[in-house]
């Protein structure tokens, strides 16, 4: 009997340039399918991808919701949207496993993955990919989107001290030392009862966690919070209206929204995203910065020879301004 096979689904709204990194990364990772719900049409993808069998394009845009998800309307927030696209892929994989992710997203370490995941018994229906989240050492001078290294979550007996020595006032931004989500992403065994959700899964009434959740034991994420400083401000934004996230995000994002003449917004990216040498050698010694040889643009001229991606960080602003 072979190693499980797994699966990605997505709700995706970005450039077409960040949509193919993902594709070629998963496909490179070796998903057996790549689900990808389309939050807003983009032909010059579904173009592209037309050939590949593992991409699974749905239009789950205003106009083709109601034909993917049976007359019903479409919801408003993007959150309940995601989790009835991946209802919706849960239904439709041939995977064994299927993980929510986003297109910031990547699942890495995946032959350990597959072997975590053949030695679990079938009583266990759901399992968490640890993330890691990109920042740079020193300021962000990278040419693309891509580049930096990742620093890993802080468990809850490390954080009070460790958080605080390393980000100094900024620890009260950071929830686990990290600025995005600290609890990872979800995977759901395909065909059992559990139902898949972003960072964890709903079990029918009366069943236990403990029995039928498992946590992967090395890295299984790596989340690109912050494209660059231009991204991540626009994103800032973006969550100042929608309120999502835990409450040191919030506090992060009253801050920045603030505008304090003595703590501008390039400045608090800096001291959340730009290590010092210092901070670098502390979640270091502490076992808290990971490396990560990313490649992708080796890996998008592999799955798309011929296709021509600009990754750098005036290109994707770009990208992202003519999607508005």
């Amino acid at each position: 009997m072979g190693l499980p096979t797994w699966a990605t689904v997505t709700t995706a709204a970005e450039p077409t340039a960040l949509l193919l990194a993902f594709v070629a990364h998963h496909i490179e990772v070796g998903a057996s399918e790549i689900f990808i719900y389309l939050d807003r049409t983009n032909p010059e993808f579904e173009d592209i991808v037309a050939a590949y069998d593992q991409v699974k394009v749905f239009h789950a845009d205003a106009k083709g919701w109601r034909v993917l998800h049976g007359g019903v309307r479409r919801p408003k927030g993007i959150v309940r949207r995601q989790y009835a696209n991946a209802r919706d892929a849960q239904v439709k994989t041939t995977a064994d496993w299927l993980f929510h992710v986003d297109i910031d997203e990547f699942i890495v370490n995946t032959p350990l993955l597959q072997k975590f995941l053949s030695r679990l018994p079938r009583r266990v229906w759901s399992t968490t990919l640890p993330v890691a989240e990109r920042v740079f050492e020193g300021e962000d001078t990278s040419e693309t989107v891509f580049g930096g290294v990742f620093r890993t979550r802080i468990s809850t007996a490390e954080a009070a001290n460790l958080v605080e020595a390393v980000y100094g006032e900024s620890a009260a931004y950071l929830k686990k030392g990290l600025c995005g989500h600290n609890l990872g992403k979800a995977g759901v065994r395909v065909g059992s009862p559990a139902q898949l959700r972003l960072h964890t899964v709903d079990l029918p009434e009366g069943e236990s966690e403990r029995k039928r959740k498992r946590r992967f034991t090395e890295v299984g994420l790596l989340h690109f919070d912050a494209w660059s400083y231009e991204g991540w401000l626009a994103k800032v934004q973006r969550l100042g209206r929608a309120n999502i996230g835990s409450d040191q995000r919030g506090a992060m994002v009253k801050a920045v929204l603030q505008e304090s003449p003595e703590r501008p917004p390039r400045e608090i990216f800096r001291q959340l995203y730009e290590l010092s040498p210092d901070q670098s050698r502390q979640l270091e010694k502490a076992g808290h910065l990971y490396l990560y040889d990313f490649q992708i643009a080796d890996k998008i001229r592999r799955v798309f020879p011929g296709v021509e991606v600009d990754l750098s960080k005036a290109a994707i602003m770009r990208d992202f301004a003519g999607l508005r």
